[in-house]
């Protein structure tokens, strides 16, 4: 200041007039009360827009995109395109969404696969004034290599991979289901596949499958084994082309799964009866086709050594009944056997009861009736298995008459060879029922499986499950398997439309495995899930192991031999007739 003063001498007196009022002003602004701020008010984000936007259940050439919403709209989805221009100049592929329990989910399926290894999308949906609303876009890269499912299981590929043809899963949607074989997807334009070798942890990986091409063509999959020596937890995967790793990843081997196959000694097992007796499992297959040349089948499998034995067949002849047999006292007692002859005058109807003592392969055949024109009303006797409880043998039976099927249980006790009418068994007049039955702790359990007809998929199977007091003749009704993501709703109460699957006791708990989507398609279900009595719950059996119903859908079997639990023979969607019986694992 004092040069500056000095430098402009010539009139300091108007200088320091002006500086001296300048310093007045500030001095008296600062002495005064700072003014109260204007409040502003809170800004609020209420615009309709799109969360938490992901991409899940990834492979090659297909993968869903989950998200939510702050509002409901009246049509959502996700549009994508191989380059992301196209979707600035608004021109990808719109594909709808479907509203999972928490999220939006939308599954995008690519005609080929990206040249350059990446996708790009975003989320759509209309406003109030049904303006169409982007979100921002997302990218989405593709390796050449890819492991389908982490979780895998110790056996051989051709034992755990199957086909994912299925209708139904439990704790799976019904795009993203996968087994737990060591599966890799490799995008390549030849069949160059010999080159591939694993590993993991450093112990070599047989390849043990090659699947061509599906959907997409430049998509193999080559499946692994995977040695029973690799401890379960966590492992790394190493893949090698011509001995060059060319892509790794964490997986985690997992316990359980179908182990041990055993093959029948004959091809098709479809709806035969399957008895455990003193630890070995006895298999008697002869289906009435209508043909006349039927040949029973008789054997019996010992777990103990793994070998079967031919056993003599019944002086006459008997058909199987599917499930239609029981060890009681020492005795391998069959469901009985009917013969009507239809309309004919006089009426003949006859019903009797074959045994098969093990201990000296002796048959021997009771007669329970043969009325005359008493019965003539009474046509068409089928069996849906039977049971045994206090040393008689409960069989669940239909007949129809006048044109109207009606349900029942039956009881045979052999003290004094008496077969009557035990109770009725719920259905409805005119509807296709089915009926399977398990004991768990002594309490008897029915399964009912009935069509119906559904407003949102035509004819369906409705499915009830009961706790049945054998001493009142009551059912209590207990819970029923529901798909938690409501992905398959079908029918107003949320229940799988699951028909006939096999049910077993094992461990104080029930099992229900396989099934068909209705009672007579070949379409499989996939569910694996077990009841907990006490808590009255279900759950998925395998949580990441999705080793489900598969090898032995329905008219099999499924039961414990020593304390073990099998499953195999009856339809295989796999296989169509199965010959195979596999230990399940579970742990």
């Amino acid at each position: 200041m004092l040069s500056f003063l000095q430098f402009n001498n010539t009139r300091p007196s108007i200088l320091l007039r002006t500086f001296g009022l300048f310093f007045l002003l500030v001095y008296g602004v600062a002495c005064k009360k700072a003014a109260a701020p204007i409040p502003t008010p809170p800004v609020v984000d209420n615009l309709p827009k799109a969360n938490d936007i992901t991409a899940v259940s990834i492979d090659q050439i297909n993968f869903t995109v989950s998200y939510t919403l702050n509002f409901t709209t009246s049509a959502t989805g996700v549009t994508y395109a191989t380059d992301s221009i196209s979707l600035v100049k608004n021109a990808g592929t719109d594909v709808k969404s479907f509203v999972n329990t928490l999220s939006y989910l939308a599954k995008i399926t690519l005609k080929a696969y990206p040249t350059d290894n990446k996708v790009w999308y975003q989320v759509y949906f209309f406003n109030s004034s049904g303006i169409k609303v982007y979100s921002k876009i997302y990218r989405q890269e593709f390796s050449l290599w890819q492991v389908q499912n982490k979780y895998i299981v110790n056996g051989l590929a051709i034992d755990n991979n199957h086909s994912k043809d299925g209708l139904v899963t439990y704790d799976q949607t019904p795009y993203t289901g996968l087994d737990n074989s060591l599966t890799v997807s490799i995008y390549m334009t030849d069949y160059d596949y010999k080159g591939y070798k694993a590993k993991i942890n450093g112990i070599n990986a047989p390849l043990g499958k090659f699947i061509d091409s599906w959907g997409v063509t430049e998509i193999k999959k080559l499946v692994f084994d995977v040695p029973e020596n690799i401890p379960t937890g966590n492992a790394k995967f190493e893949l090698y082309n011509y001995d060059k790793l060319v892509y790794s990843a964490d997986v985690v081997v997992v316990s359980g799964g179908l182990l041990n196959k055993v093959l029948h000694p004959i091809g098709n097992n479809q709806g035969g009866d399957y008895i455990v007796h003193n630890n070995e499992l006895y298999t008697y297959i002869n289906r009435w086709t209508g043909s006349g040349t039927e040949q029973p089948q008789f054997h019996k499998w010992s777990p103990a050594t793994y070998t079967w034995t031919k056993l003599p067949n019944p002086p006459e002849t008997r058909y199987s009944e599917y499930n239609g047999g029981q060890s009681i006292n020492g005795l391998i007692y069959f469901c009985p056997n009917i013969r009507d002859y239809g309309n004919t005058y006089p009426f003949l109807y006859e019903e009797w009861l074959w045994t098969f003592n093990p201990g000296n392969n002796v048959w021997k055949k009771t007669i329970l009736s043969s009325n005359g024109p008493s019965n003539q009303t009474k046509i068409d006797e089928q069996f849906f298995g039977c049971f045994s409880h206090g040393g008689k043998l409960y069989c669940l039976l239909s007949y129809k008459s006048y044109g109207t099927y009606y349900y029942e249980m039956h009881v045979y006790d052999p003290a004094d060879n008496s077969w009557k009418k035990f109770m009725d068994l719920p259905n409805d007049k005119g509807s296709i029922t089915v009926y399977k039955t398990v004991i768990n702790n002594g309490k008897v359990y029915l399964l009912v499986s009935k069509r119906v007809s559904s407003p949102y998929s035509g004819t369906v199977t409705k499915n009830q499950f009961f706790e049945m007091d054998m001493n009142t003749k009551t059912l209590i009704p207990r819970s029923w398997i529901t798909d938690p993501g409501k992905n398959w709703v079908i029918t107003n109460d949320n229940e799988f439309a699951i028909a006939a699957p096999n049910l077993a006791s094992y461990r104080g708990k029930i099992y229900v495995y396989g099934g068909g989507n209705t009672i007579f398609s070949s379409i499989y279900s996939s569910v694996f899930a077990v009841y907990d009595p006490d808590a009255n719950t279900w759950s998925s059996v395998s949580g990441y192991s999705y080793y489900t119903g598969w090898v032995s859908n329905n008219y099999g079997y499924f039961g414990t031999i020593n304390d073990k639990l099998y499953v195999g023979f009856g339809y295989d969607r796999q296989y169509i007739g199965s010959a195979a019986l596999y230990n399940v694992v579970i742990k």
